[in-house]
């Protein structure tokens, strides 16, 4: 099975943490983001707002979850076009 990385840019980290407030799972400062969760088989970077309307729209809750969620179906879009 394929590991998706989710590459976040330094000035939106913050965004999402503060989507993010409770999930011990979610980084804790943008380096230990980048050093657990910016590798893999095939990375792709998510922003805040995506992140969001993927949440509003499937009705997950924001969580690590949902993001490895999200970065999987932009993944699998990628890959299909």
């Amino acid at each position: 099975m394929e590991r998706i990385g989710i590459y976040i840019e330094r000035e939106e980290y913050e965004a999402f943490r503060t989507l993010v407030p409770d999930d011990s799972e979610f980084a804790r400062s943008y380096g230990e983001w980048m050093e657990r969760n910016a590798k893999g088989d095939m990375v792709v970077t998510v922003g805040p707002d995506e992140f969001a309307d993927y949440c509003d729209k499937t009705g997950r809750r924001p969580s690590f979850y949902a993001l490895t969620l999200c970065a999987a179906k932009k993944a699998n879009d990628t890959t299909k076009m």
